[in-house]
This record gives C-alpha cells, structure tokens and sequence, in this order.
C-alpha cells in the first residue's frame, strides 16, 4: 500500500521535527501546534475508513508533508 509507505515517511518527517522544535522559536511552536492535530486526525480517519479516507488521506498527506518540510527547513535542518 502506498499510502501507507507515504503515511509512514510523513511520520518520520514529523518525529525528526518534533525532536528540532523544542529547540525552536516560539513561532515555529505554534506552527507545530497548529499541524499536529492534522496528522492525528489524519491517522483516526484511515483507521476508521481506510478505503474512503484514501483519496482525501492523499492530499492531506502532501499539504501536511509541506508544513513539515517548511518548519524544518524554517529550523535550519533541510536536507
């Protein structure tokens, strides 16, 4: 399942920022705090209706794969 692999790089995309955040400014704090819930909420959603989640899941995935992106490049550790 792609999604899942894709699910599963996003995760790993957000650990390492978590680890940099509490590091961070108070701004990229807020920024982490107005995403995390996204991704929480994401994960319930596939776990209750994983067939029809997945269309939607896919979007929410690449936009919540750019916040992260943005926050860690925004701490200085883009890669």
């Amino acid at each position: 399942m792609s999604e899942n692999k894709t699910l599963d790089e996003l995760k790993k995309l957000r650990d390492e920022v978590r680890v940099k955040v509490h590091l961070g400014e108070m701004e990229i704090k807020q920024w982490w705090e107005n995403v995390e819930p996204q991704l929480l909420s994401l994960e319930q959603s596939l776990a209750k209706e994983a067939g029809k989640a997945a269309d939607s899941a896919e979007v929410l995935i690449d936009e919540l794969g750019k916040a992260y992106a943005r926050i860690r490049d925004r701490i200085g550790g883009g890669e």
